[in-house]
This record gives structure tokens, sequence and C-alpha cells, in this order.
């Protein structure tokens, strides 16, 4: 499979936050800006930006954040200000935030969440 990852640029000396494509990450990802396209990381995604598109990482911790999709994870915190426009899917976790689909919460009981 062909991914494109177009980094920031910056412009009149000032940087633009905002990343067009599929984002992967084999370390802990940090997203303050916005993201139009699916995350897929092996360590934690700390977000306190937009992301428009779907999360599968291992860990995600949502801060003063939007999720326009899907989320994946083993185990996932929210705050109570960030909101999620899909489904959350979790091993386990602590959801406080909004979310606009259904939240499932699955135990130890389905390892295919496991990212390698």
């Amino acid at each position: 499979m062909n991914h494109k990852f177009f980094q920031s640029e910056k412009f009149n000396g000032m940087q633009n936050d905002e990343i067009y494509g599929y984002l992967e990450s084999s370390d802990d990802l940090l997203i303050k800006g916005d993201v139009n396209g699916d995350v897929f990381c092996r360590g934690t995604v700390y977000c306190s930006g937009t992301v428009t598109g779907n999360i599968r990482a291992n860990q995600v911790q949502l801060y003063h954040s939007h999720v326009a999709g899907d989320i994946t994870c083993r185990k996932i915190i929210t705050d109570d200000v960030s909101d999620v426009q899909g489904f959350i899917i979790a091993e386990s976790g602590l959801v406080s935030c909004r979310v606009g689909g259904e939240i499932t919460i699955t135990g130890t009981r389905r390892p295919a969440i496991f990212i390698e």
C-alpha cells in the first residue's frame, strides 16, 4: 500500500499546523494541529488538536480535541472538553467526552485490537 505523508511547511515565517494524508508512527505521537487523514501509531497518540480521519493506536489520550472518525485502541483516556464523532473501540479506558457514535470497551477478550 502506498501511503503519502505531507509535512507541514513554513509560510512567511509562520508554521502551518495542518497535515494532509496518512500519518504513521512507530513511537508516541503528539498532535497539536489539524490532521486530515487516518492516524496509525504503535505507541500513544496524545491529541490536543483536530483529527479528521480514523485513529488506530496502542493508547489514545484526548485533551481539548475533536476527532471526526473512529478510534480503535487498547486504552483510551479523554477529558470532558473533547468530542468524538465516530465509534470508540478499546480494551480499557476512561471516556468523559461527547461521543457521536457507540463506545465499546471489550476488556482483554479481543486481542485483535493489539498493534504489533
